[in-house]
């Protein structure tokens, strides 16, 4: 009966012993794997919250926003520092998407973290998952825009820049742009890779070679259009340029594109000769649809010359759609101000400094 006893006995203890270790297992498990891993993706979450409902917030450029370089500095130092921030964002993107849903700012904040960071997003672009490999291009892109020892497009008639002039490891992030753009086929991701180049080496050729083949791909989204536009300003006096900012008026509707056409258009140095702008929108003019029409005689304002005027004018009185005929009268308003502003200019007269007594 005692040994019956005796034998009970062992087991509640090795029952108890079982799930005090049970227990030290799981709050080492809490404190060394689970709590840092809410932390970090509270730190990301917070991150995405610079720009709240933006459909940017889970992308790299959410960093672009207005306070997103403080934001991303921060949240490097909230992650421990550089080294700390590259080891705890591999671990978030690894994880499954419910549990880490802000992998594209996860990505973002690698651009911050110096070579290191450099380092992790070189590995993120040969994934096998395309978003993936997108959001890392993307950083690159970003951690190049941002640093301040990057060199800066001059304008389109200027030589390439020498690549054996910027530090090791932007002439790595070159060196791996250049590679891809070997075997890459994703029209945003041949589209971004060519930003970089151009960004790094002012090699406008190979930019503008890539938008005309990919700017209008079904992926690209109107915040890349965009930007690639942005960059094809410089791009001064080349037809094809003005030939993609036609288009996007045209085949885009996003108003951050618009916006950026009008920059393109408005620089008067950029426009080839006149007869060449002005053919293809006359032929938009007799054979599109009234949006295409309305398109037309926004490009015309843009280019503020007399010629536009010749063709705008004829439209208040023959075109049967009202808006038309609104876009018409707006764009020789916008003409009509731009040559009296040159007037007002040209009357003003130069000040001669006072003869001395």
């Amino acid at each position: 009966m005692a040994g019956s006893q005796g034998k009970a006995s062992g087991k509640k203890y090795l029952v108890v012993a079982l799930l005090l270790l049970l227990v030290c297992v799981l709050c080492a498990f809490a404190g060394g794997v689970l709590v840092p891993a809410l932390r970090t993706r509270s730190v990301i979450s917070d991150s995405a919250a610079i720009a709240p409902g933006n459909r940017l917030e889970d992308r790299p450029h959410v960093f672009r926003e207005q306070g997103g370089e403080e934001v991303g500095i921060a949240s490097v130092t909230a992650l421990g520092g550089p080294e700390s921030a590259v080891a705890r964002i591999a671990d978030y993107l690894n994880c499954p998407q419910w549990l880490a849903p802000k992998k594209g700012v996860a990505m973002g904040l690698l651009a911050f973290c110096g070579e290191t960071g450099l380092r992790e997003l070189f590995r993120n672009t040969r994934a096998q998952d395309t978003a993936r490999r997108y959001a890392a291009v993307e950083s690159l892109l970003l951690a190049v825009a941002r640093d301040s020892r990057g060199r800066w497009m001059t304008h389109d008639k200027a030589p390439l820049l020498d690549r054996r002039m910027l530090p090791a490891d932007l002439r790595e992030v070159l060196r791996h742009a250049e590679e891809a753009l070997q075997t890459e086929a994703e029209p945003r991701m041949r589209l971004v890779l060519a930003l970089i180049v151009c960004r790094l080496t002012n090699d406008f050729d190979t930019l503008v070679r890539e938008a005309q083949a990919n700017l209008f791909a079904e992926n690209v989204d109107g915040v890349l259009h965009a930007r690639v536009l942005g960059y094809l300003v410089v791009a001064n006096g080349r037809p094809a340029v003005i030939d993609m900012a036609v288009r996007s008026l045209i085949h885009r509707r996003d108003p951050l594109v618009k916006s950026m056409v009008d920059v393109v258009l408005a620089e008067s140095w950029l426009l080839p000769p006149p007869f060449t702008l002005m053919r293809r929108v006359e032929v938009l003019l007799k054979r599109g649809t009234p949006e295409d029409r309305v398109l037309a005689c926004r490009v015309l304002g843009a280019t503020e010359s007399e010629e536009a005027r010749a063709l705008l004018e004829p439209i208040l009185k023959t075109d049967s759609d009202l808006s038309v005929r609104q876009a018409a009268r707006d764009a020789l308003d916008k003409i009509k101000k731009a040559q009296q502003e040159k007037q007002a200019k040209d009357k003003r007269p130069v000040e001669t400094p006072a003869k001395p007594d």
